[in-house]
């Protein structure tokens, strides 16, 4: 006997549970469906298999309440798809006066003359995968009940019901009325895209003036004026670069959220954009006294096809974050990639600091717009918050991901996978007879150290790698390394027994960038090392013959009357070359386009032509050749000197160049000894200065004012201003810098006392020893040079002896300085 028998208690029907169920009114929750789904299961075609007793009947009351108060239409279909219930709102919508109407016929029978074809039929293959699927499928879809012309927008959720023994027994169905919601969220995205396009113009329209405050400041900055004034314009001038970069934040952003982030690939160098990486970065990491390491993995394609202009802000995004967000240690980037079906590349860049770090629960958050995080302790750091958004959407737009990994109080490190289309087999850097190029390299620091090897290894390149004099001799006697690399705070030890020697060795200074090293007659890099520049070492293109300058002077000319124009599409390198060029006295003229080239040659007769290679729009050989087609005309065109800029690191290059009617080339990074060499050679003679005597010409001239008799308590001025290529304005520009760098010094090197971090005091002394000895203090620098020494042996005892002295010493020699430069009169 059954429990309801004992009871006396039929079990209810289907019918009876739908005259329950009929009163219900409002919406469902999905937690409240599945919910209810489960309770149906108990329910066959015909009767009710399991006990019903009172907790069923309670919990049966408390479904009431809820369904009594919602607005969701809710549907059972049976297992043929026929109707077992309908809420009271479906009736209401459809305009049914009974469910009994509709009891039992097939829900295509049913909605068929309520809502349009297409809708039904979008429906019905839901609710067919639903229950292939035995899953819940979900859709948004319009339904117009009875056809009145009044959309409404539904998310329907269609849920198969399935019994214990994983059979379908019926179909549930929800429509969720979104018709607000999407409405809402139509006139919030409008709203966006008003801000968006307010955001973009307004930006624009302050770029304009902006752009003609940073270029009178510029112009400023070329006439003479006082120490004190330049440094004001120059605040001035990096303060509205900054501001320029928050503009292009948000230029960059309203892009983004108005759908008009656009990627326009075309066919690119890579090492092009890697050195133009790096020399941004570099200015950077020179004013934090960061360390910067690279690693470039050779074997990457150099040709490739992309928007190499977002790859380029993507690289400087993260890394300029990286040294905002760096106090001390370094920063590195690395770049590695494989190939993908014979014609992509997968680039993956990774950059990694030893900075602030963020904390876990901030991490997924830092891709947020306009995010900022520890406030109190980055108060200081200046920026948008937009960056690593930008940075994200960049990433997703070339179909790449970005991942990030930080400890708090440690570092981060961002890691990019970008696809590249490869459009040449030339990789990114090979060294020929690799066999014939074994090295020597002399570096005790392990972080450069280790920096190098890697790169070398990369190569493929024979070395030996030694962190002490002994050895380093040792190499050098053996003979057996055609290629010798020492850094630059060692060879001051190492260059007097060195020349001993008469080693036939190639020889490679490694200097740190921003170092100033007089030696004519050797070859130099700058830090960071990696392999194009190393490549290029010892393939020769560094060392070119037409720009030997073994047992060769700097020529230290002024051309006055000489013009210039430099064309590179990315205005850093126009500034870094329009830099190295102010010496000379010329008349210089930037530009960034091809296009924009050749109409200012035409209505300029240049003296000489600076031409990069890589540019959109219109090429470097592609612009050369459009000015020799315009020799018919005017003979100019034919022989001005057209010298070609280029990143690239294989040989054949200069021939290349010359083949395509250039008349030389100049590597960059750009050597200042092999510019000068290029300028010595194309400049005409009749426009040089010497020792203010003209080339050609019997006029003497002054140089400067050299005649003036300047005297500044503590510098050998004579000596200093021949350094200074004996132009009195460039001296005394030298001194103006001097005297804030080395007030800085001052302050850096009394906190690395306080926090006995010598390797950084080491950094800081060496650079004063140079910077002393290229204004005419040598007694001061040769000072530096001892405390140098000290650190790098960690003779403390010397150091907390003598560095009170050296700093005295050095505060006096900048206050006349300071004194001496208020006397000067232009």
């Amino acid at each position: 006997m059954t429990e309801f028998e004992n009871q006396n208690v039929l079990p209810p029907s289907i019918e009876d549970l739908q005259k329950e169920i009929r009163v219900l009114k409002r919406k469902l929750s999905l937690a409240e469906i599945d919910l209810l789904r489960t309770r149906m299961r108990i329910l066959s075609q015909d009767r009710v298999e399991t006990i019903w007793n009172n907790s069923l009947k309670k919990e049966l009351q408390f479904f009431k309440l809820v369904l009594e108060n919602t607005n969701n239409i809710l549907l059972l279909f049976d297992l043929d798809g026929r109707f077992a219930y309908a809420s009271d709102i479906f009736l209401e919508k459809a305009g049914i006066l009974d469910f009994a109407l509709i009891n039992g016929r097939h829900f295509l029978d049913v909605l068929g003359p309520l809502v349009s074809a297409e809708s039904l039929n979008r429906f019905s293959q839901a609710v067919d995968s639903a229950n292939i699927k035995k899953n819940t499928v979900s859709l948004e879809e319009q339904f117009d009940f009875n056809l009145k012309g009044l959309d409404r927008t539904f998310m329907i959720f269609i849920t198969p019901m399935i019994d214990e023994n994983d059979k379908i027994t019926g179909t549930m169905v929800l429509f969720n009325d979104i018709t607000e919601i999407k409405e809402a969220l139509r006139t919030a995205n409008q709203a966006n895209k008003a801000k968006s396009a307010f955001l973009a113009k307004v930006s624009h329209e302050i770029r304009t003036p902006m752009n003609a405050i940073i270029g009178m400041t510029e112009l400023v900055t070329r006439v003479d004026i006082p120490p004190s004034v330049r440094e004001h314009v120059l605040t001035i001038r990096q303060a509205g670069m900054n501001l320029l970069s928050i503009i292009d934040d948000i230029l960059d952003f309203s892009k983004v959220e108005t759908g008009k982030l656009e990627i326009i690939p075309k066919e690119y160098s890579f090492s092009s954009l890697v050195n133009d990486v790096i020399s941004i970065i570099n200015t950077k990491v020179l004013e934090s006294r960061l360390r910067f390491l690279v690693y470039i993995d050779n074997n990457i394609p150099n040709t490739m096809f992309g928007d190499e202009a977002r790859i380029r802000q993507i690289m400087l995004n993260l890394l300029s974050n990286a040294v905002k967000y760096t106090d001390r240690g370094y920063i590195s980037l690395s770049v590695t990639g494989g190939m993908k079906n014979g014609d992509t590349v997968i680039l993956i860049i990774k950059v990694t600091d030893t900075g602030r770090g963020v904390r876990q629960d901030d991490i997924d958050k830092l891709f947020d717009e306009f995010s900022r995080f520890d406030l109190i302790k980055n108060m200081s750091i200046q920026g948008t918050g937009l960056g690593l958004a930008i940075t994200q959407n960049l990433v997703r737009a070339m179909n790449g991901k970005i991942d990030v990994h930080s400890v708090y109080g440690e570092g981060s490190s961002f890691t990019v996978t970008l696809p590249q289309s490869v459009r040449g087999s030339q990789k990114l850097a090979v060294i020929e007879n690799v066999k014939e190029k074994k090295t020597l390299i002399y570096e005790r620091r392990e972080i450069f150290a280790s920096s190098i090897k890697s790169t070398m290894d990369g190569l493929g390149v024979d070395y030996k790698l030694v962190s002490s004099e002994e050895e380093f001799f040792e190499g050098v006697m053996s003979k057996k390394y055609p290629f010798i690399f020492v850094a630059s705070v060692l060879y001051d030890n190492i260059k007097t027994k060195y020349r001993e020697f008469k080693s036939d060795a190639k020889f490679l200074l490694i200097a740190e960038f921003g170092e100033i090293i007089m030696e004519p007659n050797i070859s130099i890099i700058t830090t960071p090392v990696f392999s194009i520049p190393i490549a290029k070492f010892l393939n020769g293109l560094s060392e070119n013959s037409n720009y030997s300058l073994k047992n060769k002077k700097i020529m230290r000319f002024t051309a006055p009357e000489a013009r210039v124009i430099i064309v590179d599409d990315l205005n850093t390198n126009l500034k870094v070359a329009e830099g190295l060029m102010q010496p000379y006295g010329m008349k210089v003229d930037i530009c960034s386009s091809g296009v924009r080239a050749l109409e200012m040659i035409k209505l300029k007769h240049y003296d000489l032509i600076f031409m990069d290679h890589m540019m959109p729009e219109m090429d470097g050989i592609e612009a050369t050749t459009r000015i020799r087609e315009m020799g018919t005309e005017d003979v100019y065109f034919r022989n001005v000197p057209v010298i070609a800029l280029t990143a690239n690191a294989v040989s054949g290059t200069r021939e290349m160049f010359l083949e395509n009617k250039f008349n030389d080339f100049l590597p960059k990074p750009i050597d200042k000894f092999i510019l000068d060499s290029i300028l010595e050679k194309w400049i005409p003679r009749e426009k040089q200065i010497v020792s203010g005597v003209k080339n050609g010409a019997g006029d003497e001239k002054k140089v400067n004012g050299a005649s003036k008799g300047v005297v500044i308590k503590g510098l050998q001025t004579e000596k200093g201003l021949e350094l200074a290529g004996g132009s009195l304005k460039n001296y005394f520009n030298a001194l103006a810098i001097f005297h804030k760098d080395g007030t800085k010094a001052i302050r850096e090197i009394k906190q690395c006392l306080d926090a006995d971090n010598f390797s950084l005091y080491v950094i800081h002394v060496h650079a004063l020893k140079s910077a002393l000895a290229n204004i005419g203090c040598d007694w001061l620098s040769e000072t530096a040079k001892l405390l140098e020494i000290a650190g790098m042996q960690g003779d403390l005892s010397y150091i907390k002896t003598n560095t009170d002295k050296f700093l005295s010493e050095l505060e006096t020699l900048l206050l006349n300085i300071y004194s001496g430069l208020l006397e000067v009169e232009f």
